[in-house]
């Protein structure tokens, strides 16, 4: 009987039988039987090509924080030797929080829950082998602005009481069943706090917050009198007690004792971020009056020690947020001594913990002194806050103190690291707070891509509305315009107002709706740029600032 020889190619391990041949692995095994024996001289014997399976690796993001909400791009490399480019199906994005979030070589994703998550890449080719990258790790942090919960029941337009429009209220009854329940994320900090501005219902009409708890449900947290128009700061410190399982805090507002008219309009809450007496703070009377917003009521350090182990001290801390490098600046106000007494401040090095000198405050002066700190990604707690402490050191006069009136956080207007420095000249020089100096933006020369400009940045948090100035020139030709645009998402811009360059003036901008343009840190994001259909020519921006109580 003739055997014939066969070649056959598979990419996988397989068995033919063809008489008393079989083919094992994609080699032929065969057995002959007279005839021409060595068959076709081993050409068809030949081992064939095994399916080396895709290979993939991670190449972005690099980063390690994002904020919730935030575009992130997911880029990967991917090979496979038998297919080449494999489609964008067969490659799969996955969390270990929120599952599969995409396909492709390139995903862009805004929807990520927040937390620490895992991130992998797999790749599957033609065959079916699958290749799983080891996962990286990135946080998304939640959103730290007051959200309206989901358990709000019976508010009529509740939503406007989170809208950043201080003039456009909700309205509560003392209807039972109604409240608005709101919540926002505070990781480990125990102290909260918040602002609300109601209107005015009947005499003897309360507003009650109440706080979730886990175990005795919602509890009595703050009653806010409602006889009149106002707006108040609620301070939750004992915020730990109402956090869910993900970090929020969750509380509740609810109409209670109404009388003629039993409703009241609710126009505003927002969150407040000041600097605040953190829980390390040791032998201080009142600590809680240094950060008050009263500055005629003190608090009061009362041993000098020539080492902090051997005195009290003063702890704050405030938050920043992860991904805003650069200065943060407070001020405080001292009451005057004598030279050779000094208030030492010192920064927390987180990665260390140890503490880090930042200045020496001479306590011969009753004006307010500027305190700031450089590249503040590096003093950042895992909540995002700095933490600070002060302790006097010098000489000792018996019954003398140090009192700190206030500390208050300085929120200037920073240069972004998007400013397009190489034509903008002395960028700096337009926050500096000097009008005698300037930042030179050369003349518009292309499409907008192509413009230069000033990249903006100050901390607002969750205040609303906010207004800046800005001081600008033009040499020539009249009529030329600085436009202002605020970052709506990240690198999407919407025009907020144009400034005619007439002449050195200061013009106010007001943004009554200023959430439109922060992001999630609380950070206010402006681009200033300029255009004229004459060439040539250059805006000088004096000065940008902003009033900050």
């Amino acid at each position: 009987m003739m055997i014939r020889n066969f070649m056959l190619s598979f990419r996988k391990p397989v068995l033919v039988w063809f008489g008393m041949s079989a083919i094992i692995g994609g080699a032929l095994l065969s057995c002959s039987s007279g005839g021409n024996g060595g068959g076709d001289g081993g050409n068809g014997n030949a081992p064939l090509p095994v399916n080396q399976g895709p290979t993939a690796t991670i190449s972005s993001p690099s980063g390690t924080f994002f904020k919730e909400g935030e575009n992130i791009v997911f880029s990967g490399i991917v090979t496979d030797a038998e297919d080449g480019q494999l489609n964008d199906t067969a490659l799969v994005w996955t969390s270990s929080i929120d599952g599969i979030i995409g396909n492709g070589a390139t995903l862009i994703s805004s929807s990520l829950s927040p937390g620490d998550q895992g991130i992998t890449l797999s790749a599957t080719d033609s065959d079916g082998a699958v290749y799983i990258t080891e996962p990286i790790s990135i946080d998304v942090e939640p959103t730290r602005f007051l959200k309206m919960g989901i358990q709000t029941n019976g508010v009529a337009d509740a939503f406007y009481v989170f809208d950043g429009d201080h003039d456009t209220a909700a309205t509560m009854s003392t209807a039972e069943a109604e409240f608005i329940h709101f919540k926002a994320f505070i990781g480990g900090e125990d102290t909260f706090l918040f602002q609300i501005k109601l209107g005015a219902a009947g005499l003897g009409a309360t507003l009650a917050i109440e706080g979730l708890t886990a175990d005795d449900g919602w509890q009595p947290v703050s009653d806010i009198g409602l006889d009149a128009e106002k707006t108040v700061t609620v301070k939750v410190t004992d915020a730990q007690d109402y956090k869910d399982s993900e970090g929020y805090i969750n509380l509740r507002a609810l109409l209670v004792n109404g009388q003629s008219p039993d409703t009241v309009p609710l126009y505003e809450l927002w969150r407040v971020d000041p600097i605040y007496a953190g829980t390390q703070t040791k032998g201080v009377d009142d600590s809680e009056m240094a950060f008050d917003g009263d500055r005629s009521t003190p608090a009061t350090i009362t041993e000098p020690s020539i080492t902090i182990e051997s005195g009290n001290f003063l702890h704050f801390k405030t938050y920043v947020g992860w991904g805003q490098p650069g200065t943060f600046t407070f001020n405080i106000l001292l009451n005057r001594i004598k030279p050779g007494n000094y208030l030492v401040i010192e920064v927390e090095d987180i990665s260390s913990g140890n503490w880090e000198f930042v200045e020496d405050l001479s306590l011969n002066t009753t004006e307010a002194i500027g305190v700031s700190i450089q590249d503040t990604q590096s003093y950042l707690d895992a909540d995002g806050y700095i933490n600070f402490r002060a302790y006097w050191v010098g000489v000792k006069a018996p019954g003398t103190i140090v009192e700190v009136y206030e500390i208050w956080r300085n929120d200037p207007f920073d240069v972004g690291p998007k400013t397009s420095f190489g034509p903008v000249v002395s960028a700096e020089k337009a926050v500096d707070g000097n009008l005698d100096s300037f930042a030179e933006i050369h003349y518009f020369w292309g499409e907008l891509g192509h413009n230069d400009f000033l990249h903006l940045k100050t901390y607002v948090g969750d205040t609303s509305p906010i207004s800046f100035s800005i001081a600008a020139a033009l040499s020539a030709p009249p009529g030329a315009e600085v436009i202002v645009d605020g970052e709506v998402e990240p690198d999407s811009w919407s025009v907020i107002q144009r400034i005619t360059l007439d002449a050195l003036s200061a013009t106010t901008v007001e943004l009554p709706s200023a959430r439109a343009y922060v992001n999630a840190d609380g950070y206010l994001s402006l681009r200033v740029r300029w255009e004229s259909e004459s060439m040539g020519h250059d805006a000088y921006i004096y000065e940008i600032w902003r009033e900050v109580d």
